[in-house]
């Protein structure tokens, strides 16, 4: 049966913005009961009485309610440019199929009785409170917009609440709702356990040096002061043109403020040097020592350097024999791995500055040592960057250098 509206179309006109045209106009749907779909011209709007439907083309519409338990309502309506228009319906009940009317071969003849109105119809709501309030209530996934404590129209049956509130655990809870009943639903919301953390405060010269702890990037630059769980942490301060600082084992402990001062040191220009008696040389960082070179009583020779930070770069000469620097990587790792509680970690190639190095690392009582093998002149070049675990990578830009600029007589 097509409902009788009770409410004829109107509308509330709406001033649009100057020098532009309006197209569209909006429809408010209202029906008794609430919560029918409404369908628009044949198209689902998505959306249950009341609802106020935007963007509605100027014209003449067709609007389909359907709500269980009732007859479908459609009525057409027509929509003006710039107005609110509205619709109301009431729906009509639909008769129990399972209860057939019994008509009487003789029906006696009723007076006339003045029709009856039927009843207002009873909304399914549901009320939400919570301890603490004003969490946010979200219906079968949907954000409904209101907070706790609050009551919301929904349709009978099961649904799915779910509770929000900034420093308490999202509570979640199941409830059946009865057709024209209001059912309540309390929730006790319960916090969420804070995790130890202790002060670190970083410092650095010069000043406004970014920031990384256990690899995560920090809000802020230096001075920082941070609140950090407690236990050990790397830490790794970076400023463009300068070396990047970095330290492992920080500890922070609880009621206690831990200070890290990080003096950083400019990147300069590369220094040269060379070794005669090896037959070889390379650039390094000015801020890296050559602190140790043999004599040139020595057949072969070998050089070190080493960065304020701690890693070193040493290389060594060694006749290969007869062999390759193959079959020497073969046999460093194998005599590698011979020593106690040393791992190799990785084995292969490596390219730098356009030289193709043999490349193994290995690890051991907290250092790795990166080596890269080159082949000149039936000799094998050997270099090793030595660094404690975590300090490597800062050790990368000048070891980088050094290998990148190499050379080896033939």
């Amino acid at each position: 049966m097509i409902a009788k509206p009770f409410k004829g179309p109107g509308g509330t006109a709406v001033n649009p913005p100057s020098g532009q045209t309006v197209t569209t106009g909006a429809l408010s749907v209202t029906s008794m009961p609430s919560g029918a779909s409404i369908v628009l011209d044949g198209a689902d709007s998505k959306m249950t009485t009341p609802a106020t439907l935007t963007g509605v083309s100027a014209g003449s519409h067709t609007v389909l309610l359907g709500l269980t338990g009732y007859a479908d309502a459609q009525q057409d309506v027509t929509v003006k440019a710039g107005v609110t228009s509205t619709l109301q319906s009431v729906l009509t009940k639909e008769p129990d199929a399972s209860k057939p009317p019994v008509e009487p071969s003789n029906p006696p003849v009723q007076p006339s009785e003045p029709p009856v109105t039927p009843p207002a119809q009873v909304e399914t709501t549901l009320h939400v409170t919570s301890t603490p309030g004003s969490a946010a209530i979200i219906l079968d996934g949907k954000e409904t917009g209101k907070l706790t404590p609050s009551t919301i129209v929904v349709a009978s049956g099961s649904h799915t609440i779910s509770l929000r509130l900034t420093g308490y655990a999202v509570a979640t809870r199941t409830v059946s709702v009865a057709k024209g009943n209001q059912t309540s639903l309390f929730v006790s919301l319960t916090t969420i356990a804070a995790v130890p953390s202790g002060s670190l405060r970083i410092t650095s010269a010069p000043a406004g040096a970014t920031v990384s702890i256990d690899g995560k990037a920090m809000t802020g630059k230096t001075p920082l002061t941070l609140s950090v769980a407690l236990g050990h942490h790397t830490v790794q301060v970076a400023l463009h043109g300068y070396e990047t600082y970095a330290r492992s084992g920080v500890e922070v402990v609880k009621g206690i403020q831990t200070v890290i001062a990080a003096p950083l040191v400019a990147i300069p220009v590369d220094l040269s040097y060379a070794n005669s008696v090896g037959g070889f040389g390379f650039k390094y960082p000015s801020t890296w020592q050559i602190v140790q070179s043999q004599g040139s009583t020595q057949l072969l020779a070998s050089a070190e350097a080493r960065s304020p930070a701690g890693p070193s770069v040493r290389v060594r000469v060694v006749p290969l024999n007869g062999g390759t620097v193959q079959t020497y990587l073969a046999d460093l790792t194998a005599e590698l791995e011979k020593l106690p509680g040393l791992t190799v970690t990785g084995t292969g190639s490596r390219t730098v500055g356009g030289i193709i190095y043999q490349h193994l690392v290995t690890l051991r009582a907290g250092s790795q040592t990166e080596y890269c093998l080159l082949q000149s002149g039936g000799n094998v070049y050997e270099l090793q960057c030595t660094a404690e675990v975590g300090l490597l990578n800062a050790a990368t830009r000048g070891f980088q250098t050094i290998l990148g600029s190499f050379f080896a007589a033939p």
